[in-house]
């Protein structure tokens, strides 16, 4: 169980010398995707002009040791759907470019 002292104490001995050199930013700020559960209970129609005042966040040290919030995007070129779309991309091309017609399924 965290104490206020044992806050106290990692905040001065933990964080602050591991941030002394930092020349920018320290933190990032992750927002969180709404929860369309709340928004269908209490009738609040979500819109994406607005920002919801309601919406929530994690505030993640940079350079912390544990795994990020934000996940490496991943390349999805190589993925089985995306090979079958190309080849049926190609094969669309090649039929438009000597006329004939797109054959229908």
């Amino acid at each position: 169980m965290c104490s206020e002292k044992n806050l106290i104490h990692k905040l001065f001995k933990v964080l602050a010398p591991r941030y002394v050199k930092y020349s920018e930013s320290f933190t990032a700020m992750h927002i969180l995707p709404l929860d369309c559960s709340k928004t269908l209970l209490t009738g609040n129609r979500v819109t994406g002009d607005a920002p919801d005042l309601n919406q929530e966040a994690v505030l993640e040290l940079k350079g912390n040791p544990l795994p990020s919030v934000r996940t490496e995007s991943i390349d999805g070129r190589n993925f089985l759907t995306n090979a079958l779309l190309r080849a049926a991309k190609r094969e669309y091309e090649s039929r438009k470019v000597a006329g004939d017609k797109p054959r229908d399924q």
